[in-house]
């Protein structure tokens, strides 16, 4: 189960590394969407890198960046 919803965390982070990008592409002059989509992929990086410090216990460095 875990591993499922390590799943589609990183999916949904990909999405918005890709909605980002798309967004920086095409000039897109909206910052709070861009503000927006910067704060959500903070927040699932984060859950990221917390469940996997619930489960694996204390991260070494390399994990943090990893996630």
């Amino acid at each position: 189960m875990a591993e499922k919803l390590f799943d589609l965390f990183r999916k949904e982070r990909k999405r918005l590394e890709l909605a980002l990008a798309e967004a920086s592409a095409r000039g897109c002059t909206d910052h709070s969407e861009i503000r927006r989509l910067k704060a959500l992929h903070a927040a699932v990086g984060d859950q990221i890198v917390s469940w996997k410090r619930d489960l694996y216990g204390s991260e070494p460095p390399e994990m943090a960046t990893a996630a």
